[in-house]
Formats: C-alpha cells, structure tokens, sequence
C-alpha cells in the first residue's frame, strides 16, 4: 500500500516570476504569481503512515471499560479503513513495566501465579509481558496477530458485521481483552517505555510514520519503589515526552492519547484522575477523554486527531497571512475526475498550522490515501 507523498510541481514567488503590464495609463503595474505546492502519491517526502500502540489498563476494575473499548471498536476503524491508510496497531497491558524487575514469561502457554522478585504478590494469573499481545494469555485465548497491520491480505478490513474470519473487529476484540487479572501498581507510561526498547517489538516503528499511544485506565499512573511502596506519579512527563519524541519519526512526531479520569466527568469518586496521562495528552496535542463517557465519540475523536496529525502537508514558502486569506485548496480523491475546492474550516475542510507551516485537513475533507492535492497562496514578502 502505496502512502501519500510529497512532490513539489511549482513554486512561484516575487523573486521567481514577476510579469511587468502597461495599464490604460500608461503606468507600469506587477503581478505577482502565487505560491503553489501540489501533492501526490509521487515523492517521499509526505507520508500517510501511522503506527498505533494501545496501553490497556489490566487491573481488577476493568471489566466494564476493556467491554466498552472492544465494542466500540469499530468507531475507531471506520476512517482508516473507509480512507484506506498504512498503520499498524499493538496492544500491551499497564503491566508491561514489570518485566524490568526480571519477572519475565514466556508467550508460549498460559501463566500461572506469579511473585516479583521484590515480593510485590500480583494477582492470580497476571499478565506479565511487554512484547505485543495478542490476547488473554492467561486463558490461551489467542488470536495469532499480536501486529495488526493494513497490508495483510489474510485480514478482513470491515466495520459493521456480518464478519469474516479474521475480522479486524475481532481480532482487535481478542487481542485487548486482557482480563483483570493485573498487578496492583500499573504503569502506562513505564509499560510504554519498556515495551518500545523490547527487542521483541522490533521493526514495529517506521521512520516515514507517525507514532500514536492510546492509553485506557481508570488509574493514576504508578510503580513501586524499592520497598514495594506505591509511588503515585513517580516520574516526570517530560521525560516521557523527550523518550516519545527521540523513538517517534523526526518529521511526523508523536501524539499521546488518554481515556482517562477527568476532573469534570461523572465516574465519581471511585475513580482517579490521570494526571501524568492527561498532560502527556496535552503536550503532544493528544485527545483526553472520559473513561466514564461515550466510548464510541471518544474513539472517533482520537481516530480523527491521529488522522489530521498523520495526513498534513508542509508548504514550501511561508503564506503572507495566516488567515486563510488567498488560499485556495483543491482534492481530487482516488475515483475522481476533477478537483475539488475544499472550504477552509474545521470541522469539514482545511487550516492552517503557523508552526508547522501546513495544511491540515478535517472530518469529511480528510483526503483518503494516494489523493492529490493543489495548494495555492500568496507567499509573504510581497
């Protein structure tokens, strides 16, 4: 599956092309030609890939969210399918951090209870692993793709059911129904950390792609210490943020994503706000959403950011307004045989990023992969 890419067909500006007229007076006038910057399925520079980690709180007052996430799903998958994108998905569980205290299991069969060298006790049966899972290892329940990837023929890419075998539905289904079963102190932000230096999950990260962590708790993130003590918070957000930032692609960064505890939301007092998630969220313009809310706007909002973060286009010369004024941005998606103008707004149409110098594009107006998209505008300067 080809990805978008970037080809530059023209760039005018006031030092390129400057077309002297005499007018009726006799005066001489100058018209200057706008920028202009086209983008196609052709170069290398652009590209449409994303890789998808989600981190799935598996401690014992998860049932009902790992529920709410599996059959919601499909939320989720409707746009990458529906716009035929390059990702790849994982799963691992907030117990991945473990495995640095030298607690590790093999895949091969179901565990069985299980003491940290510590003498922290976990539950019966936890998942103890920070390679990619492919299901309730505990219950050799296993769907045989712990990578969900969109290039694989023997996967069926549909949202709504009937399904066949191999529905990505399933699949996913299968791969983050992780039980609750897990240890007391989970971490999503260390389990990240040691899932991504796991050689194991090599190859899973591409240079060309944008990294997207989704996390799902109703817990703060924590660990122990080297009493067993529970520490709430225990390590600052911006070394997250700088690890994120150094495994992710230079050019198409990272986003954090949390369905989480908030302050304002109705889970009630039973529930802890995520305080290190949701501002990993709000470093990396990541979505932060109630664990107690709406599962399936929650999932499509993140879909959606994931998409317009992965799906924008860097223009070559700096527009003289930010505006939006002068611009005029077209689409001609795959099966069209025209372009199309595209209206600036965001909720169905384009903006403009001022610090990344780009185009992006929202909801309905996403371009779809190996669309092709003419940019015009007046550049500063003039």
């Amino acid at each position: 599956m080809s990805a978008f890419n970037f080809i530059k067909k023209s760039t005018l500006s006031l030092a390129a092309i400057i077309i002297a007229t005499t007018g009726c007076t006799g005066d001489p006038s100058i018209s200057v030609l706008p920028s202009s910057d086209s983008f196609s399925q052709e170069g290398n520079e652009i590209t449409a890939k994303m890789d998808i980690i989600w981190v799935i709180d598996n401690s014992g007052s998860m049932a009902g969210e790992q529920a709410d996430l599996r059959n919601n799903f499909n939320s989720f998958m409707r746009d990458f399918v529906g716009k035929g994108y390059d990702f790849k998905m994982a799963v691992i569980s907030t117990d991945a951090w473990y495995t640095e205290k030298g607690d590790r299991f093999d895949q091969s069969g179901p565990y069985t209870d299980f003491t940290s060298t510590g003498g922290q006790q976990c539950p019966n049966l936890a998942i103890i692993s920070s390679k990619f899972l492919d299901g309730n290892l505990t219950n050799d329940t296993r769907s045989m793709y712990p990578v969900i990837s969109s290039d694989d023929a023997t996967i069926e890419f549909k949202v709504d059911p009937p399904y066949a075998a191999n529905n990505v539905i399933d699949i996913f289904a299968t791969n983050s129904n992780l039980g609750i079963k897990g240890c007391g102190a989970e971490s999503g932000l260390r389990s990240i950390e040691v899932a991504l230096n796991d050689s194991g999950n090599a190859g899973f990260l591409r240079e060309d792609a944008h990294l997207a962590v989704i996390l799902v708790s109703d817990e703060l993130d924590q660990i122990l210490d080297a009493n067993n003590s529970i520490i709430l918070n225990p390590t600052p957000v911006s070394y997250y943020h700088d690890f994120l930032t150094d495994k992710a692609s230079a050019d198409r960064g990272y986003s954090f994503h949390s369905i989480v505890r908030l302050e304002d939301d109705a889970c009630g007092a039973t529930y802890t706000a995520g305080h290190s998630y949701k501002e990993l969220s709000d470093l990396s313009d990541g979505v932060k959403a109630s664990i107690c809310g709406d599962f399936a706007a929650s999932l499509s909002e993140i879909a959606q950011s994931i998409i317009e973060t992965t799906v924008e286009f860097k223009l070559t010369d700096v527009p003289k307004t930010t505006d939006g004024a002068g611009f005029v941005v077209s689409v001609k998606n795959v099966g069209e045989t025209e372009f199309r103008t595209i209206l600036k707004s965001t909720e169905n149409g384009w903006s403009y990023n001022s610090e990344r110098n780009s185009i992006i594009f929202h909801g309905t107006e996403i371009p779809g992969q190996n669309a092709q998209i003419n940019i015009f505008y007046d550049p500063d300067g003039l």
